[in-house]
């Protein structure tokens, strides 16, 4: 819950200041859920690796945002390689190039952060217990075969 609840936070923070430190810190956020994601993927894989795959999605495009955002902050600092002008260019561009990505990035972070905190620790926890219980999703356990951790079956 509290990964989860961070990254809603720093979606917040990245929308309010769209500073490249918060954007970083998004990332490290979606990160972290993205790992919860995939343990419990494997419970629903209908259900939760869609929301992997979205998680996955955002993650590359932060890291790519990222990716610019340090280059910037190099080809700021060469003096001797790049000419007064070439920097402004290339600044230019880069700058373009992550307001593009925070454009597509955008959505899929609302996306991810969109349920309430209390919520979707609520319905992962369904999953798990059902997933416990029954099976993953889609499968066809019988009574006393064993659940996804091998444990015997338990009933719900």
């Amino acid at each position: 819950a509290r990964a989860y609840r961070r990254g809603r936070k720093a979606l917040r923070r990245a929308d309010a200041t769209a500073a490249p430190e918060r954007f970083h810190e998004l990332r490290k956020r979606v990160k972290d859920h993205l790992y919860h994601l995939r343990l419990l993927a494997p419970i629903c894989p209908p259900l939760l690796g869609a929301r992997r795959e979205l998680a996955d999605r955002l993650a590359d495009l932060l890291g790519d945002e990222h990716d610019l955002t340090v280059l910037a902050e190099y080809a700021a600092t060469v003096d001797d390689t790049l000419t007064a002008v070439d920097r402004v260019v290339l600044a230019a561009l880069l700058e373009r190039r992550r307001g593009e990505l925070r454009a597509a990035l955008r959505p899929l972070a609302e996306w991810l952060f969109a349920e309430p905190t209390d919520r979707l620790v609520e319905r992962f926890a369904s999953y798990w217990q059902t997933g416990l219980s029954q099976g993953p999703c889609g499968s066809r356990r019988t009574s006393g075969s064993a659940a996804p951790d091998g444990s015997p079956d338990r009933p719900g």
